[in-house]
């Protein structure tokens, strides 16, 4: 695989919307902007040049935070879609803490031949109603490229992503309509690819609907367990409805495999609208619970939160520094839970023990409870991961006056 070109642009985040700027020398504040990579890869599985979109999220650099490695959600059809999710997952991860921080693959399926790429088998009609066209000119005369298509992600975009990002192993793949089609198809045939997939008004009335022909016994696999399915289905109406309505028949008769699956319907909106509410419910179900809110939690039961939050996605999941420090200094104001916030503080060294920071805060925390020893002693390797730092020099040059 060789990847051929590199080029950015900026995505900046207001209130009421997102719209993109094709800048590369634009400056702005870095708490409002977002930068996704735009890469041209050289498929050699697909013979030719393949264009995706990478959207990282925003982290406080110079933090241990910058460290954290993220999930990844693969998206169909970026071009459309990608501004909008990348504004939900910023708005979702950092203004609200109700997910974590995602790294977002857009791949541009219109500007190629997308009726080849997204449908797992050849058919030769366009729409559920229409009549088959064998033609030249057929508007499905490619179709039925969907497995190449999927190597080429498996094999082509993932290794370039890890090799290039700090990605955790936890992948999500997002598609619409065609797109759809082929994340279920995915799902049923490698699901091992991903951990989570959110169909949205999957096209299942393909190939005389061949996919829910043979989804029954793929249904039941044990190798769906700890898999994630979100369907949506806006007002389509006719075959399209019916179809989805079939398989979602499927799931509810027999769910044997352990599927974490959610079925959403919006009727009031169209084929267009629809993945506006289905990206924001999906990580919303996805995520029902990512910040432990007890503000009372011991550094005991913090963790413990987050080690049944890593059962759940299956990799190790840790609270971030931000969290731990503000969550001790909310204990440290209470007399009677100074050692509580020291317990807190010491977890914050433990887990980001290159961290200036939590040095320093363990020390006001030891200078709270009276221990000047033990608080120099944390303000001296606060200082000597950070020499600068002029806040622990100022509280160790006053503990060391007082001695």
């Amino acid at each position: 695989m060789q990847v051929m070109t590199t080029t950015r642009f900026i995505l900046i985040i207001i209130i009421n919307g997102i719209f993109v700027l094709s800048s590369r020398a634009q400056q702005a504040d870095s708490s409002y902007v977002k930068i996704a990579d735009v890469v041209t890869i050289h498929s050699k599985i697909l013979n030719e040049n393949r264009k995706i979109y990478i959207y990282t999220p925003y982290l406080n650099k110079g933090s241990e935070n910058a460290k954290v490695a993220c999930p990844v959600m693969y998206m169909l059809d970026a071009e459309y879609q990608l501004t909008m999710t990348a504004g939900l997952i910023d708005y979702l991860s950092k203004a609200q803490a109700m997910m974590p921080g995602m790294i977002v693959v857009g791949i541009d399926n219109n500007h190629y031949d997308r009726e080849r790429d997204l449908t797992p088998t050849h058919s030769d009609k366009a729409d559920p109603v229409s009549k088959p066209d064998t033609s030249a000119t057929a508007f499905t005369r490619t179709s039925g490229g969907g497995e190449k298509f999927l190597q080429f992600i498996n094999d082509e975009v993932m290794p370039y992503v890890e090799q290039h990002y700090k990605t955790a192993p936890f992948k999500i793949f997002s598609g619409h309509s065609l797109g759809g089609l082929l994340t279920v198809h995915c799902l049923l045939n490698h699901p091992d690819m991903f951990n989570a997939y959110f169909a949205i008004s999957p096209s299942l009335w393909w190939d005389d609907e061949y996919l829910i022909q043979h989804a029954a016994d793929k249904l039941k696999s044990e190798t769906l367990k700890t898999k994630y399915l979100v369907m949506s289905i806006s007002g389509e109406g006719g075959q399209f409805y019916q179809d989805l309505q079939n398989f979602h028949t499927l799931l509810q008769q027999d769910n044997s495999s352990g599927l974490t699956y959610k079925y959403n319907y919006y009727k009031d909106e169209s084929h267009g609208s629809g993945p506006a509410k289905a990206i924001y419910d999906a990580l919303k179900f996805l995520y029902p619970v990512w910040i432990d809110n007890n503000q009372d939690s011991t550094a005991n039961l913090t963790m413990q939160f987050y080690k049944r939050l890593s059962d759940r996605y299956q990799y190790t999941i840790k609270p971030s520094e931000d969290l731990l420090i503000n969550r001790a200094y909310d204990l440290l104001e209470n007399p009677k839970k100074i050692d509580d916030a020291i317990e807190m503080f010491k977890l914050a060294v433990s887990e980001y023990p290159s961290s200036y920071n939590t040095y320093d805060s363990l020390g006001d925390a030891y200078v709270k409870k009276g221990d000047k020893e033990k608080a120099i002693k944390n303000y001296k390797q606060s200082l000597i991961l950070n020499p600068g730092f002029k806040d622990s020099q100022t509280k160790l040059n006053a503990l060391l006056k007082g001695k």
